[in-house]
């Protein structure tokens, strides 16, 4: 009996031991990814916050600068790419 209550005893310190190594992992993958995440929604930030709307013409629609030197898309080339950072 005795025997069985050590085993138990010591399967539970190497149970709480694995469970805190298992956490700090975790804990050190999430923050890379997080890191990454950010990095990510960054770089984004800077090539969205090139993008800027105004009005056109005499009827005042809306309008965006594109960058004509990238050239046209799509089978009917009507897409273009808006002009940014």
């Amino acid at each position: 009996m005795n025997s069985i209550l050590t085993l138990a005893k010591d399967l539970e310190q190497k149970s709480k031991a694995q469970q805190q190594t298992i956490g700090e992992m975790l804990k050190s993958a999430f923050s890379e990814h997080e890191k990454s995440v950010r990095a990510e929604l960054s770089e984004s930030e800077k090539r969205i916050s090139g993008v800027q709307l105004s009005t056109c013409g005499e009827q005042r629609r809306r309008c965006v600068r594109v960058n004509p030197e990238a050239g046209r898309f799509g089978e009917d080339s009507s897409w273009i790419i808006l002009a940014g950072k």
